[in-house]
């Protein structure tokens, strides 16, 4: 974390030493010539009123006392670790029955025999095999567990599954989000009072290291991390009120499962030297395990709980709340240096996806204009691609511009279409993962966002960064990745859009922070405020009511145009270091954020460690 940090804080100063191979020019920007205390100003003006985001995201104040007698617990991923003791433990509280959801049938059916011998009750554990990645044989076999309208079921979602190689990404993608979304959506219609259920508990499960930004396990961590906004968003005050379930975190810290081993030895021995550092980032399973199990009792909808050591669980609701959503304290410093470097976009060779229209066309635009060498559009829209290949063609000329039908959730497709770029034109220096949509009103369109926003996001980026890295052949590059103001606070009414946003900022600056010297690759993400595009008119949300107050969420923020925006994410690049967190909203300059985001990591790191 300290290596990380330092090279964060000297980026911004000396860029122009780590990316030798980028042509640069040191013009000076109006931008660079206002004052610190206008800049500040106008950033404060910006956000003022960013606090309407949150969707109506209302808090009760009385704990409620909830008892685990005549509960019936459901436990994904409890033959081991964590899931095991959950289930032991909440047997010890006197629940009524328990289902182990796992594929380990060995270790399944051994529990379940030892368990319900100690028990005298053969009814009272059942092993199920269930491969929580099969979307259909998840949804099946949670419908046949929640039959009984008049119980009382708690969730947990305690699997899940670090990557141990760059190409399954898309098997932890499946595991850590599409699995718990899964699980957590078909749980909540069955259990729902308003819909003849007796209310509930759903309980995620999520690595500590999603509060710290670790530069390991980019994809595990920002899929985790998404994970929280999830839960905050469905954990709702408001919806709860009407559905009696609540949704509720745990964050634990390494463990004694076991899950480090799995990774390769060279990160294996650099992740151990790091907890040795940072022992307030540990913590035993049976105090995960109880965690669990005392916040059942009295956890509000929507909290986050952390567990270390082996203290008690302790409510972090309002330290994230006011350390990460409360955006209104962040302030945007100008360096008023002449020297700063400023990247340059001519002569370079470009790859934007979602390119046909909206802000990944106005962009474009703006990056022939600045004298860009080629640029790549991929999009599934061949109809709008040609015809913006076209007009774009006569412009520019025809060697400037390729449209080319893509889908980026096709793995053989999208790295097709890279490295048909960078053989085309020898090298590649830019991608643009601006591909996104916001349908969530059934579980293809959830499944198909999730492929969209997060997995395509993290395999191009990936492949991109092979492909551009100096020490491979390239020759340097930067990634802008396409986020939204969805990805810094939990937008209620979107929740799965926000929660997708998340991961893929998460996983920005995760993997941006990776020491890139040998690499010359900048991954930066720009957190996109409402912008008129046709994703406005596609919006969907998961039931018609939450869709209403999404309209009004929107409504109250000022709009922008693409151009405005693309012109933003120019800047972006120009200046942009790597892991860098931009905020483009209402029409105004781009907002270098991320030194108010870093720091925001370091009191939430210190706030765990001083947790007593």
């Amino acid at each position: 974390m300290a290596t990380s940090r330092a090279l964060l804080a000297s980026r911004n100063y000396f860029s122009s030493v780590i990316f030798t191979n980028q042509k640069c020019n040191t013009t000076p920007t109006p931008c660079q010539s206002q004052s610190i205390n206008s800049s500040r100003y106008l950033l404060k003006k910006t956000l003022c009123d960013i606090n309407l985001i949150r969707g109506l995201h209302t808090r009760s104040k009385d704990a409620v006392k909830y008892d685990w007698q005549n509960a019936a617990l459901i436990v994904v991923g409890a033959c081991k670790g964590i899931g095991a003791h959950v289930l032991k433990m909440a047997l010890n509280e006197g629940v009524e029955s328990v289902t182990n959801l796992d594929i380990n049938e060995k270790a399944g059916f051994a529990m379940q025999y030892e368990l319900n011998q100690k028990y005298s009750d053969k009814n009272k554990v059942r092993f199920l095999k269930c491969d929580i990645t099969d979307e259909h044989q998840h949804i099946d076999t949670l419908q046949n567990l929640l039959v009984d309208r008049r119980k009382t079921y708690v969730i947990v979602n305690n699997a899940g599954l670090i990557e141990q190689r760059p190409d399954m990404s898309k098997e932890a993608i499946d595991s850590n989000v599409v699995a718990i979304v899964t699980s957590s959506v078909t749980a909540l219609e069955l259990m729902r009072k308003d819909e003849k259920g007796s209310g509930g508990a759903i309980i995620n499960l999520a690595p500590v290291s999603i509060l710290c930004h670790l530069p390991y396990f980019q994809c595990y961590n920002a899929t985790k991390s998404s994970i929280l906004t999830f839960n905050m968003s469905l954990g709702d005050e408001e919806f709860f009120s009407k559905t009696g379930v609540r949704v509720l975190s745990v964050c634990y810290g390494a463990t004694d499962e076991g899950l480090v081993p799995i990774v390769n030895a060279k990160d294996k021995e650099e992740i151990e030297k790091l907890m040795k550092t940072k022992e307030g980032l540990l913590t035993k399973e049976k105090a995960a395990a109880k965690a669990v199990i005392e916040i059942y009792k009295t956890g509000r909808t929507g909290s986050t709980w952390l567990s270390k050591e082996i203290k008690p669980a302790e409510d972090i609701t309002e330290f994230i709340r006011n350390i990460y959503s409360d955006t209104t304290e962040i302030q945007c410093y100008y360096r008023v240096s002449i020297g700063v470097i400023m990247y340059d976009l001519k002569d370079k060779v470009a790859v934007v996806t979602g390119a046909s229209n909206g802000i990944g066309a106005s962009f474009v635009r703006e990056i022939l204009e600045e004298g860009i060498k080629h640029v790549r559009l991929l999009d599934i829209d061949k109809k709008t691609g040609n015809a913006l290949q076209d007009e774009l063609r006569q412009k520019y000329g025809k060697d400037k511009v390729k449209f080319v039908k893509c889908d980026v959730t096709d793995d053989g497709q999208f790295f097709k279409a890279l490295e048909d770029a960078k053989k085309d034109n020898g090298y590649l220096d830019l991608l643009v993962n601006n591909a996104g949509v916001a349908e969530q009103d059934s579980f293809a369109r959830i499944r198909k966002l999730i492929e969209i926003n997060i997995t395509a996001l993290i395999n191009g980026t990936l492949k991109a960064i092979e492909m551009m890295r100096t020490d491979k052949g390239g020759r340097g590059g930067a990634i802008i990745n396409v986020c939204s103001v969805g990805s810094l606070i939990p937008v209620s009414p979107m929740f799965l859009y926000s929660t997708s946003k998340r991961a893929a900022m998460h996983f920005t600056t995760c993997v941006g922070r990776v020491p890139c010297e040998n690499t010359d690759v900048r991954v930066m993400a720009a957190c996109i405020g409402v912008t008129d595009t046709a994703m406005l008119e596609k919006l969907t949300c998961y039931t018609k009511d939450l869709y209403e107050k999404a309209q009004k969420v929107l409504a109250s923020h000022p709009m922008q145009s693409s151009t405005a925006v693309a012109r933003c994410m120019v800047e972006m690049y120009q200046k942009g270091g790597p892991a860098s967190i931009w905020l483009i909203r209402g029409g105004l300059p781009a907002q270098d954020v991320t030194a108010q985001l870093d720091k925001a990591d370091e009191e939430m790191e210190a706030i765990i460690r001083k947790i007593d």
